[in-house]
């Protein structure tokens, strides 16, 4: 979910404990019921429902569904009240994990090929989403021992436990690189760029009237240094907006995208 996570499990990190709300029979939001109407197409079945509470105020509800082998788990979640999230997790013996994300908002955890750890996305729908994970466990289960049994939310909550505490920091670094650490840099190039020249002005002679050969040469090579200094860190404020309004851009216009083809999903 957008606050540098793919879903409510992921954000918790290794410490934070989703507790097993099953009991409740919480309705779901009728954002996610043309997700979970496909699923069930699918022969998902329901499994129960967990919650994580990030603070006092924000309570994520995952709905969860077992396919028919028992071998995928479904996440099913509202982000912002307003997007729905879906994740497929499987998870082998020797405990890799498979995880496949249908892409309904942005930043989204990049592509990842480990040895032990393998996440994909898909942006077209729920059934190609849930078709590319099924190849996808098959052929990633080569390198691997059998894929682990769903029977009960106590298997599932294991799972998730083992999930953030392995693998949920790792997908989340280049979103942490890119929504953070980025701009953080950005501020202190900019920073450089309007301090530059008053640091700098009292270190070139200009008013040497007779420079010898040593001066010019040191004024050179304090214009050069001036210089440098001023255009990397501006050039690197100025890629680094490019790069954040361009992905902005994009991400409006595939959530625009996106908001268009559920809506006439929902229609039909």
């Amino acid at each position: 979910m957008p606050r540098l996570r793919s879903s409510a499990r992921q954000n918790g990190g290794p410490h934070r404990q989703s507790v097993d709300v099953s009991a409740q029979q919480l309705p779901p939001p009728a954002l996610i019921l043309p997700t979970i109407d496909k699923l069930t197409r699918l022969g998902f079945e329901r499994l129960g429902e967990t919650q994580m509470a990030f603070n006092p105020k924000a309570v994520v509800t995952l709905w969860l569904f077992v396919d028919t082998l028992r071998q995928t788990i479904a996440e099913v979640a509202v982000v912002k009240n307003k997007i729905p999230v879906l994740e497929f997790d499987s998870q082998y013996e020797d405990g890799a994990v498979l995880q496949t994300n249908y892409v309904t908002f942005y930043p989204m955890p990049p592509k990842i090929d480990s040895r032990d750890f393998r996440l994909s996305k898909v942006t077209t729908s729920v059934e190609d989403t849930f078709r590319q994970h099924q190849q996808q466990l098959a052929s990633f289960g080569l390198d691997h021992s059998p894929a682990v049994q769903f029977d009960t939310m106590d298997d599932y909550l294991r799972f998730t436990a083992y999930y953030r505490a392995t693998f949920s920091q790792r997908a989340l670094r280049p979103i942490l690189i890119l929504k953070v650490i980025l701009p953080i840099l950005t501020l202190i190039a900019f920073g450089l760029v309007l301090i530059m020249p008053f640091w700098t002005r009292p270190l070139i002679p200009i008013q040497a009237t007779v420079p010898s050969s040593a001066v010019a040469q040191t004024s050179i090579f304090l214009l050069l240094l001036v210089t440098l200094g001023t255009l990397i860190p501006g050039l690197f404020v100025l890629g680094s907006m490019v790069v954040m309004l361009g992905i902005s851009v994009y991400n409006g216009l595939r959530n625009y995208s996106l908001t268009l083809k559920r809506s006439r999903e929902a229609e039909a």
